[in-house]
């Protein structure tokens, strides 16, 4: 059964990095997620895509710890607006 992940609220393409980084990415409540699951991306506009984590980052902003996630090279910033929602659980 497919769950939410959390939704985008930033997307950053950082030079010498392959993919995109989401974020705020995982937080304590969310569903525990590993590299290599498969995500569904769904849009805004109700289109989605599906793909794979392909790395999970551990930052602290703001005094709390975020695990921002990384999408595969072939996800480009301009395929995940601003509240896309994260999925896991498809096939």
């Amino acid at each position: 059964m497919p769950s939410l992940l959390f939704v985008v609220e930033e997307v950053f393409d950082l030079s010498g990095r392959s993919g995109l980084t989401l974020v705020p990415g995982l937080t304590a409540d969310s569903p525990q997620a590993r590299v290599g699951d498969p995500i569904e991306l769904r849009r805004p506009n109700g289109t989605s895509q599906r793909t794979r984590i392909s790395a999970i980052e551990s930052l602290t902003a703001n005094v709390r710890r975020i695990h921002p996630i990384v999408l595969p090279s072939e996800i480009e910033k301009q395929d995940v607006p601003i509240g896309t929602e994260v999925w896991q659980g498809v096939e």
